[in-house]
Protein backbone atom coordinates (compact mmCIF):
# COMPACT_ATOMS: atom_id res chain seq x y z
CA UNK A 1 0.00 0.00 0.00
CA UNK A 2 2.92 2.39 0.43
CA UNK A 3 3.76 2.35 -3.30
CA UNK A 4 0.15 2.96 -4.40
CA UNK A 5 -1.31 6.42 -5.01
CA UNK A 6 -4.46 5.59 -3.07
CA UNK A 7 -4.75 2.73 -0.59
CA UNK A 8 -8.07 0.91 -0.36
CA UNK A 9 -9.07 -1.62 2.27
CA UNK A 10 -12.31 -3.14 3.52
CA UNK A 11 -13.79 -2.75 6.98
CA UNK A 12 -13.01 -6.35 7.93
CA UNK A 13 -9.28 -5.97 7.11
CA UNK A 14 -6.40 -6.00 9.60
CA UNK A 15 -5.99 -2.81 11.63
CA UNK A 16 -2.58 -2.03 10.10
CA UNK A 17 -4.07 -2.18 6.60
CA UNK A 18 -6.92 0.11 7.66
CA UNK A 19 -4.53 2.62 9.23
CA UNK A 20 -2.34 2.84 6.13
CA UNK A 21 -5.20 3.03 3.65
CA UNK A 22 -6.80 6.23 2.39
CA UNK A 23 -10.23 4.74 1.67
CA UNK A 24 -11.97 2.15 3.83
CA UNK A 25 -14.91 0.44 2.19
CA UNK A 26 -17.72 -0.48 4.58
CA UNK A 27 -18.90 -3.21 2.22
CA UNK A 28 -16.75 -6.07 0.96
CA UNK A 29 -17.77 -5.47 -2.63
CA UNK A 30 -15.67 -3.36 -4.99
CA UNK A 31 -18.86 -2.52 -6.87
CA UNK A 32 -19.39 0.34 -4.41
CA UNK A 33 -16.08 1.84 -5.53
CA UNK A 34 -17.06 1.54 -9.19
CA UNK A 35 -20.40 3.23 -8.53
CA UNK A 36 -18.64 6.04 -6.68
CA UNK A 37 -16.22 6.62 -9.55
CA UNK A 38 -19.07 6.71 -12.06
CA UNK A 39 -21.02 9.17 -9.90
CA UNK A 40 -17.94 11.37 -9.54
CA UNK A 41 -17.40 11.41 -13.30
CA UNK A 42 -21.04 12.34 -13.83
CA UNK A 43 -20.81 15.21 -11.35
CA UNK A 44 -17.54 16.42 -12.90
CA UNK A 45 -19.15 16.37 -16.35
CA UNK A 46 -22.09 18.43 -15.08
CA UNK A 47 -19.74 20.98 -13.51
CA UNK A 48 -17.83 21.36 -16.79
CA UNK A 49 -21.12 21.78 -18.70
CA UNK A 50 -22.25 24.48 -16.25
CA UNK A 51 -18.96 26.38 -16.51
CA UNK A 52 -19.13 26.31 -20.31
CA UNK A 53 -22.75 27.47 -20.30
CA UNK A 54 -22.13 30.24 -17.77
CA UNK A 55 -19.02 31.48 -19.58
CA UNK A 56 -20.74 31.53 -22.96
CA UNK A 57 -23.91 33.24 -21.74
CA UNK A 58 -22.04 35.84 -19.69
CA UNK A 59 -19.30 36.58 -22.22
CA UNK A 60 -20.86 39.89 -23.18
CA UNK A 61 -21.03 41.00 -19.57
CA UNK A 62 -17.47 39.95 -18.90
CA UNK A 63 -16.25 41.63 -22.08
CA UNK A 64 -18.00 44.91 -21.27
CA UNK A 65 -16.44 45.06 -17.80
CA UNK A 66 -12.98 43.58 -18.37
CA UNK A 67 -12.35 45.20 -21.75
CA UNK A 68 -12.60 48.85 -20.70
CA UNK A 69 -10.93 48.16 -17.36
CA UNK A 70 -7.99 46.56 -19.12
CA UNK A 71 -7.61 49.36 -21.65
CA UNK A 72 -8.52 52.17 -19.19
CA UNK A 73 -11.04 53.66 -21.62
CA UNK A 74 -13.94 54.15 -19.27
CA UNK A 75 -12.57 53.13 -15.91
CA UNK A 76 -13.41 55.90 -13.41
CA UNK A 77 -11.19 54.46 -10.72
CA UNK A 78 -8.01 54.64 -12.79
CA UNK A 79 -8.35 58.07 -14.47
CA UNK A 80 -5.30 59.31 -12.61
CA UNK A 81 -3.14 56.41 -13.84
CA UNK A 82 -3.94 56.73 -17.57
Amino acid sequence: MKAADVGISVDSAVDIAKESSDIILLENSLLVLEQGVLEGRRVFGNIIKYIKMAASSNFGNMFSVVGPAHSCLSCPCCRSRC
